[in-house]
């Protein structure tokens, strides 16, 4: 399903995200792309703005998910995919701050990515400060 969410996309990096629970399945599923009423045209100027005006895979994914669940989604894990060619590759570690800290503020538990060497798992607060320190944010806490 997350390969399936991620080639919706009509961004040029296709990422998708499926958010589930243990106990109740799937959740919500989300991919890149424009906030309504905008929507990608495929041209260089959308393609070098894309990273700043596109709402995130993850966000469009938590916001379904909030929806279903309106008292957080505590106990809830994201796995999270970037699919090229329609294949999944690796995506490499935590990166975004804008991400990680909206992972927190929903109660997310765990965040799975496809790293290098294969699928790997970190606690919402462990993304969010490998997502910081991948651009020299230092946290307290």
């Amino acid at each position: 399903l997350f390969r399936s969410a991620a080639m919706e996309s009509p961004c040029r990096s296709k990422r998708g995200v499926v958010i589930w629970d243990a106990a109740l399945g799937i959740i919500a599923a989300g991919f890149n792309d424009q906030a309504d009423p905008f929507k990608c045209d495929g041209t260089a100027e959308c393609k070098a703005n894309c990273r700043r005006t596109a709402v995130h895979a993850e966000q469009n994914a938590i916001i379904s998910a909030l929806m279903v669940r309106r008292n957080g989604l505590s106990g809830a894990s994201l796995l999270h995919v970037k699919v090229v060619y329609g294949k999944p590759v690796a995506s490499g570690g935590p990166s975004c701050v804008e991400c990680s800290k909206l992972i927190l503020e929903a109660e997310i538990s765990t965040v799975w990515l496809l790293v290098d060497a294969g699928w790997k798992s970190w606690s919402a607060s462990d993304f969010h400060k490998e997502s910081c320190a991948h651009h020299g944010i230092g946290l307290r806490i």
